[in-house]
């Protein structure tokens, strides 16, 4: 990175929380994000209606948030 960095030094623990953050955001995001393609397969195999299974969604995401303004808290 820098010229004067040793090459034998360590890699800073920073960067290796960074890079850990942005694959685990990236799988989540990806999976949260697909919810649409799986909708139709997740209503059949649970045996539910529309409605029923876009408020299970609904109310997961409404207590999502909730639970993030504590979390961002703590």
């Amino acid at each position: 990175m820098f010229p004067s960095r040793k090459l034998n030094e360590k890699l800073f623990y920073g960067w290796i929380v960074v890079i850990s953050t942005l694959l685990i955001g990236t799988v989540l995001y990806g999976i949260s994000g697909s919810y649409g393609f799986f909708f139709k397969s997740i209503a059949v195999e649970f045996d539910l209606t529309r409605a029923t299974t876009s408020a299970i969604a609904s109310a997961n995401r409404i207590l999502a948030g909730v639970i993030s303004l504590g979390a961002g808290y703590a």
